[in-house]
């Protein structure tokens, strides 16, 4: 029996396990450094299949060779490779855009996956793609046209991107998407792991394209215990894809000729090796990945500790008392949406910025274009907010956002007074006290 084919029963034999409550002992012990003892065969026997047990000693060989190798050799990758292939066929993810070779439909799909989670771009994808099918069809589209069947998902600068992106292909490369990756690399929109990906699933090519789930599976299984400790989610994010996006030589040269590494990667990473509740009690690499070995993942990501989590707790639940109120900062050629308050509101004269409070049922972005929506009379699209501000007086929590139009003129609706104002020419006396520092921001333009 070859280490490939002993892979398989082990995972055979794994399942088997679960179902007949044996992972204690046995399944440990398969996992530990010793073959198994003549007693736990015994015990076993009458459950478990005979070949499983008879293997033993080659699958101990495969396992355990990869501790003692270097963490990025060739033997150490190959290893973990064939472990994600005995994983993959029964784990695998059936997403609408997997096993495409359309360059098209793999460049809609890492677009809409930007910022956005799988479960949620399905609907928009099928949306999307059942009205423009083609890259010329696409390049037809107005933004007016295509901004229906793209709403809902956000970062509508994304959209814009694609509708040039499609007239440039259509124009320069006769609809059909380049198969370079630094040629792909110049079309808006595309940077080096959306370029990487088209290579990979439309053309075939044997390219890691580093998305996040890639990046940290790698990094966590590779890592050596003096990597320095992420802090927090982001700086995670960004040290996971600096490693990876270092090696990209090594990734390439050792990519795998019969498998779909990146497409296994990502589900591996979106099942098991989640960022912030990793899997690792049920997945059979915790014993050789760095991250697992050290037990980061009983902290969580962040290293986050328990009395961290109970102050965020009680902090929760003491902002539960405030009324939650949304802010739209919506800027044009330097020039800044503003509204009056009415004469029967509190401090009536004074401007504001337009908004209102979140009603049950919505979220901060919902909240904030429906009120765009009923009082000034366009659609718009709205960022994360860059500011929150606690006001005790009245007690709201006020989230300020930055927006843009995306159909629409501006108009006050419902007796609501609305104009624009210049930046330099704003004056934080006019304005409600709560938006004096934002004031200060949009003086100096540093929104």
């Amino acid at each position: 029996m070859n280490k490939h084919e002993a892979l398989h029963v082990f995972r055979g034999g794994f399942l088997l396990a679960q179902k007949t409550q044996l992972r204690s002992p046995c399944i440990r012990k398969m996992m530990s450094s010793r073959p198994l003892s003549s007693r736990v065969m015994r015990e076993t026997l009458p459950l478990m299949s005979v070949s499983v047990l008879l293997f033993h000693q080659q699958l101990f060989d495969l396992v355990h060779s990869m501790k003692s190798k270097d963490p990025l050799s060739v033997e150490g990758w190959r290893a973990l490779i064939s472990f994600l292939k005995v994983w993959y066929h029964p784990s695998r993810r059936v997403l609408p855009w997997k096993d495409i070779d359309d360059a098209y439909l793999v460049w809609v799909s890492e677009i809409f996956l930007q910022q956005t989670q799988a479960d949620r771009v399905i609907e928009f994808f099928l949306r999307f793609t059942a009205k423009f099918p083609t890259v010329g069809r696409l390049a037809e589209a107005s933004f007016e046209e295509a901004l229906p069947y793209f709403k809902g998902l956000g970062y509508y600068s994304r959209l814009r991107r694609m509708l040039v992106t499609a007239e440039i292909v259509v124009r320069e490369y006769d609809g059909k998407f380049p198969d370079e990756v630094e040629v792909l690399k110049k079309l808006p929109g595309i940077g080096e792991y959306t370029a990487r990906a088209i290579a990979s699933f439309a053309y075939g090519q044997k390219v890691i394209a580093p998305d996040t789930n890639v990046a940290r599976v790698l990094w966590r299984f590779f890592r050596k215990k003096d990597d320095k400790d992420y802090k927090d989610d982001k700086d995670y994010k960004e040290l996971g894809k600096k490693w990876v996006m270092d090696r990209l030589e090594f990734f390439d040269k050792n990519y795998p000729i019969d498998l779909n590494l990146n497409q296994v990667l990502m589900d591996f990473g979106s099942q098991i090796c989640l960022a912030k509740a990793p899997r690792c009690e049920g997945c059979p690499l915790v014993t050789k990945c760095e991250y697992g070995r050290v037990g980061s993942w009983q902290l969580g990501v962040g290293r986050r500790g328990k009395e961290q989590s109970e102050i965020g707790k009680r902090k929760t639940r003491s902002l539960r008392r405030y009324q939650k109120v949304v802010v739209g900062i919506l800027i044009q050629d330097k020039r800044v949406l503003v509204s009056r308050r009415k004469a029967d509101q509190s401090y009536a004269g004074l401007l504001e910025f337009p908004g209102g409070k979140v009603e049950a049922g919505e979220d901060e972005r919902g909240a904030l274009q429906r009120e765009f929506r009923e009082e000034v009379g366009v659609e718009v699209s709205v960022r994360p907010p860059f500011e929150k501000m606690l006001v005790e007086k009245g007690k709201r929590v006020l989230s300020f956002h930055r927006c843009r139009i995306l159909t629409g003129e501006p108009r006050g609706l419902e007796d609501q007074e609305v104009f624009w104002m210049n930046q330099s020419d704003l004056d934080s006396k006019q304005f409600l006290p709560a938006n004096k520092g934002v004031i200060e921001e949009l003086k100096a333009s540093r929104l």
